[in-house]
């Protein structure tokens, strides 16, 4: 197994993915998967919902930093005019500090924008997402 080290200068706040792909001496690559690498304050924060606009499903990547527990998680979402839309308790199990990923079906949401609310004891994180038919 080789190793190697690199260093990107331009990684933005937040959740960075990265993939290697290597290039044989017979011309051939090979890809490894994509990790995920997270640069910034270390807080409780919403890295990513995806895909932008939604039709079927989003999915939620959050971070929680060490000392603080899942447990105490809540997941919001909210229509333009204020409506509760969806609520779930504890997106996700794992209570360990980390990224995390909870999935959300949006086919019976109506085409429009809504606001995601990710809460956890004192903390508030609100993102927009768009929903198409």
């Amino acid at each position: 197994e080789q190793q190697f080290a690199f260093f990107d200068a331009n990684a933005v706040e937040g959740a960075n993915y990265y993939r290697v792909t290597v290039l044989d001496s017979e011309g051939k690559t090979a890809e490894s998967n994509i990790i995920a690498l997270l640069r910034g304050n270390g807080q409780f924060d919403i890295l990513q919902v995806m895909p932008q606009p939604a039709t079927d499903a989003i999915a939620i990547r959050y971070f929680i930093p060490d000392g603080m527990q899942n447990n105490d998680m809540q997941l919001y979402a909210y229509d333009v005019t204020g409506r509760l839309v969806f609520q779930n308790q504890h997106p996700d199990e794992n209570t360990q500090a980390g990224i995390h990923q909870t999935n959300i079906d949006v086919r019976h949401w109506a085409a429009g924008t809504y606001l995601l609310t990710l809460t956890n004891a004192n903390q508030t994180r609100t993102v927009k997402v768009v929903v198409i038919e």
